[in-house]
């Protein structure tokens, strides 16, 4: 089975139907199970991010990473302009980085309807040709270690590029209404070199695994001037969002995942190159963690679902989810 490498969405500032190639989160294989062909998983996304190099335009909201917009300064209307995704597309298919024989909904391959378009190459400022990309690999890395050993995702074209390497301390939410709480309090413990963390927010923590990655920079800091910070969580985020966020941790907190025994003041490290993340405690401080009494994060949910419940029928309760 041959996959497209591609996904359709509608740009809305554009106005038109487009395509993106490699820009947005990839679904992971686990929401799709049993969809998935054998071998195509998680490391089966990094390494084609990998070895494809990044040539579009950023997302439709503009990125304020210095490294970016001094240089591209354009949204996806630009693209559109230069004929859009069909360049890209031909452009790969040239280089033999995508399979032409791949049927498509109008009943042709890819090839034959790159062929009727016939679209121009490269113009090199909006679309930029393979030996001279915007960045060298692709748009997502996959990261794995002591606290993601099923892997996390993260941008690294959005995000600053001194925090593709860096450790610093954790400063830990259990879960979102605490994290908005603490943000904007001007007391909060914080610097750049911190790195947040909000956990129980994924596909059952959540529920739902809602759009919560992009964890807001404090207050105190953004009136120092500090506009992105490593901030990690088992959640999601849209594609359009930038900075060093690091989404998708698994396992996730809620169902017992590594997350789940990061103290507030735990060190953290991260290297994109080297695609690794790891909380720096020994194996048995997290052993002597994981032995001991914690917050049943089951309950906690259940607590919560229901005053989310009495809250919007006013009845005062609910039905608890099972445990």
């Amino acid at each position: 089975m041959r996959l497209t490498l591609v996904h359709p969405c509608i740009g809305r500032r554009a106005g038109q139907a487009y395509m993106r190639l490699w820009q947005m989160e990839p679904l992971p294989p686990a929401a799709v199970a049993g969809l998935t062909p054998p071998g195509i998983d998680i490391r089966f996304y990094d390494d084609r991010m990998e070895r494809i190099p990044y040539d579009e335009p950023t997302d439709l909201v503009g990125i304020s990473i210095e490294t970016y917009t001094a240089k591209r300064a354009y949204q996806i209307a630009s693209e559109y302009r230069k004929r859009g995704v069909p360049v890209v597309m031909a452009h790969l298919l040239e280089a033999g980085l995508i399979h032409g024989d791949c049927l498509t909904v109008t009943g042709r391959t890819v090839a034959e309807n790159l062929a009727a378009l016939v679209p121009p190459g490269p113009d090199g400022s909006v679309v930029h040709p393979l030996d001279d990309p915007i960045h060298a690999q692709g748009g997502i890395a996959v990261l794995r270690g002591n606290l993601a050993p099923d892997g996390c995702v993260i941008k690294p074209s959005a995000c600053a590029p001194k925090f593709l390497r860096h450790t610093g301390p954790a400063l830990v939410f259990d879960d979102y209404p605490s994290m908005k709480a603490a943000i904007d309090r001007e007391d909060l413990d914080v610097t750049e070199d911190t790195v947040l963390i909000l956990r129980n927010a994924g596909p059952q923590g959540g529920p739902g695994m809602p759009e919560w990655g992009m964890l807001p920079i404090p207050t105190k800091l953004v009136k120092q001037g500090v506009r992105d910070m490593v901030r990690i969580s088992d959640s999601r985020m849209s594609g359009t969002s930038y900075g060093a966020c690091i989404l998708h941790v698994s396992p996730e907190a809620y169902i017992g995942g590594p997350l789940a025994l990061v103290k507030t003041g735990d060190m953290i490290s991260l290297d994109v190159d080297r695609r690794t993340i790891d909380m720096n405690v020994s194996d048995e401080e997290l052993a002597h963690r994981r032995a001991a009494p914690r917050a049943d994060w089951r309950a906690v949910g259940a607590a919560r679902d229901s005053r989310r419940w009495a809250t919007r029928t006013g009845t005062g309760g609910g039905v608890l989810p099972a445990a």
